[in-house]
């Protein structure tokens, strides 16, 4: 099953993060996704109390009765929001240092290095500033989906899905997010990777939401950034990189 496979996907990552030509890869997505992470938890813990206070302010007196019902789902809701937007501010810092880590985990896993431009060592500057530029660019497909959400979410009734529509959301932007860092590697644009991921929207869907499922543990939140993108290029390098691939090979042939 699709769905049982793309979080095996992110499984596999733990394994391959321990190892030694790839482990010192690790170390710096792990510090700037602990560092956010620990901010994250402290916002959400500040602001807990406020957001529950609103939420009873919020609910008509009629509703009251809801308030319990409710509080669970809003709290999840929340996290869920607070978190999945650390996480997104996590990969754009980290943009640079996980391409250097997608990179040598696609290196292991095929024995082939990925092909350099031949450019000056300042190059290396431009590199990272385009790097953080195509996880910017994201924010935008982001933000129109995330508005959408937002309207559904302040309808009364149609509300109470929110959480499950929030929760698919987030499992597609992670799946985006991380896949698009071995994707970028190979110059591939965002609109492309998309495409590429909605092909296999079952394993897509299956590695996102174990990805989000991660973000929302404890201690796990802290190791999911680089563990999520090994286990991403793991995906591509089995799963995308021939599709991907295919029209470069074509038109080769017809040259």
């Amino acid at each position: 099953m699709q769905l049982v496979k793309g979080i095996n996907y992110l499984l596999r990552g733990v394994g391959l993060a321990t190892k030694p030509r790839i482990r010192r890869f690790v170390i710096l997505p792990l510090i700037v996704n602990i560092l956010l992470f620990s901010v994250a938890i402290y916002y959400s813990w500040i602001k807990f109390s406020e957001l529950t206070m609103w939420l009873n302010n919020w609910l008509p007196a009629w509703l009251e009765w809801l308030y319990w019902l409710l509080i669970p789902l809003f709290v999840a809701l929340v996290g869920l929001v607070i978190f999945m937007t650390f996480a997104l501010v996590a990969n754009i810092i980290s943009a640079p240092f996980n391409g250097l880590l997608s990179e040598a985990v696609e290196s292991y896993l095929t024995g082939e290095a990925l092909p350099k431009d031949d450019a000056p060592w300042y190059s290396i500057f431009t590199e990272i500033v385009k790097s953080i530029g195509l996880s910017i660019a994201r924010l935008s497909y982001y933000a129109m989906w995330a508005l959408i959400l937002l309207i559904i979410t302040a309808i009364p009734a149609v509300n109470l899905i929110a959480p499950i529509l929030w929760f698919l959301f987030a499992a597609w932007m992670l799946c985006v997010d991380y896949s698009s860092v071995p994707m970028d590697n190979h110059k591939i644009k965002n609109k492309t990777q998309r495409k590429l991921l909605g092909k296999k929207r079952g394993l897509s869907f299956g590695f996102g939401s174990a990805t989000v499922g991660g973000t929302m543990i404890p201690i796990v939140n802290f190791v999911i950034m680089p563990i999520a993108v090994i286990g991403a290029t793991i995906m591509w390098v089995e799963q995308f990189k021939k599709i991907a691939t295919k029209p470069v090979e074509a038109a080769q042939r017809e040259h």
